[in-house]
């Protein structure tokens, strides 16, 4: 005689709040994958988001405008959630080089994705009046326990709306 099991087949859409939120605390660095599995996960994630406490750190931010060059530090887990592809057998430094239009943007880009900066230092050219400014919104509520800013005076102007960066991120 043959028995038929009942198969219950539970999809991720399905699963209860509570439990998709611990999801979420847990899989951060693929938070941008989970957004897409309804509508109801993509505002669970954007609570979780709103919540910095549940955000990682970002160890250190270092701007300079004169040498145009980005550098900073996060935890090896979260390349991905911070927007970086790479190959995971790799080294603890990795430099890029790519088209920055907007350094606020960038800044603003890692501060939302964060909990704190434990330190940021900014070089800013001071041809830019607003520059201060900028990136102080771009900061936003981020919490940052140091930091220091720096600023440079140059006569010089690049007329260019988007300037090619040195882009250094180290891993720990």
């Amino acid at each position: 005689r043959m028995t038929f099991h009942k198969v219950n087949i539970i999809s991720l859409n399905d699963l209860p709040s509570d439990i998709i939120r611990k999801v979420i605390r847990a899989g951060r660095e693929s938070i941008d994958n989970q957004r897409l599995v309804s509508h109801r996960w993509n505002t669970l994630v954007t609570e979780f988001m709103n919540d910095r406490s549940y955000l990682p750190v970002v160890e250190w931010i270092k701007f300079d405008s004169s040498s145009r060059s980005i550098s900073m530090r996060i935890p090896n887990q979260f390349t991905q959630y911070f927007g970086f592809k790479i190959d995971s057998n790799s080294a603890n430094s990795y430099f890029f080089s790519r088209p920055i239009s907007s350094v606020s943007e960038t800044i603003a880009h890692f501060s939302r994705r964060c909990s704190k900066i434990h330190f940021l230092e900014l070089t800013l050219n001071g041809d830019t009046i607003d520059d201060n400014r900028l990136i102080s919104n771009a900061l936003g509520k981020v919490l940052i326990e140091e930091s220091t800013g720096i600023p440079l005076h140059s006569n010089s102007s690049s007329g260019s709306s988007c300037a090619e960066y040195d882009f250094m991120l180290l891993l720990h």
